[in-house]
């Protein structure tokens, strides 16, 4: 799959859609396909860049148990910065 050129939320430049971070100001940019059309957009985005379809958002809720893909016990949800996670 070829990388797209998108737009780092953070400052604006064009990078890859398949680089980790922004190469001018460092920001992480995590990529997720369009429920719609498939085209790549950064995870946290409201809407596809491409044909404008509301992107889905997924977000880990504390009432969700989740269990270890490896050892099958219960993870915890915990918060990172901003972002909610399981571990």
């Amino acid at each position: 799959m070829q990388a797209e050129t998108l737009n780092c939320p953070n400052c604006g430049a064009a990078t890859s859609s398949d680089e980790p971070l922004c190469k001018f100001c460092g920001s992480r940019l995590a990529t997720v396909a369009c429920p719609s059309c498939f085209a790549m957009m950064f995870l946290g985005s409201k809407h596809c860049p491409r044909c404008g379809a509301a992107a889905a958002n997924r977000e880990v809720h504390a009432s969700e148990k989740r269990n270890c893909p490896r050892c099958q016990s219960e993870m915890s949800a915990v918060t990172i910065g901003t972002i909610r996670v399981r571990e």
